[in-house]
């Protein structure tokens, strides 16, 4: 099988949002040496043991209706099979295992890259490539700059979260172009909000 560069865009995806759609689309026009984005959504992340989430096979479902009209994203439920919390570097080895031809290549936003060091296996983590997503304000820390072998930088122009969407749904709040069609069907059909 030939080797393929994937891009790993991991996330709770509570629920996932045209902005999503938008940085993964734009790193994969800037990045052509990436084949594929896989949006891989967590079920339980160790940074929000607390945060009411919907549950992992809706917001599994939500990527994969997100996703489907684009032919480099698809979704991934890989950590629905390993212990939880999610650990990234259990993840990471899992997919090394499974698609051994494979090269990795993880996209973190820069509050993510900040807080690196509190994660397990931090360092190792650090031996992949990756893509720091930065908006216009933010930066990302010199040591960490320097401990990621193989960092690039790349300027987001999305704003938009899922916390902000969901403020709005429980609000019942317009989301109109804040979510893919497909999604907002799937989100009023289960009743999600």
């Amino acid at each position: 099988m030939a080797q393929k560069t994937i891009g790993l865009l991991f996330g709770s995806f509570n629920p996932i949002h045209n902005g999503h759609l938008t940085m993964a689309l734009d790193v994969a026009d800037t990045y052509p040496e990436i084949d594929e984005i896989w949006f891989v959504v967590s079920p339980q992340n160790p940074d929000k043991l607390n945060n009411k989430m919907l549950h992992e096979d809706h917001r599994f479902k939500m990527v994969e209706l997100a996703v489907r009209p684009h032919k480099k994203l698809n979704a991934s439920n890989i950590e629905f099979n390993l212990p939880r919390p999610s650990f990234t570097i259990k993840t990471l080895e899992k997919l090394k295992k499974e698609y051994p031809e494979n090269k990795f290549v993880l996209i973190f936003g820069s509050d993510v890259i900040n807080n690196l060091p509190k994660w397990e296996s931090y360092e190792e983590i650090c031996e992949f490539p990756i893509i720091g997503l930065v908006r216009d304000e933010e930066t990302i820390l010199p040591e960490l700059q320097e401990a990621i072998m193989d960092l690039k930088l790349f300027n987001s122009r999305v704003i938009l979260s899922s916390t902000q969407v969901r403020e709005l749904l429980e609000g019942k709040q317009p989301i109109d172009r804040l979510l893919p069609d497909e999604v907002i069907k799937y989100i009023e059909d289960n009743k999600l909000f």
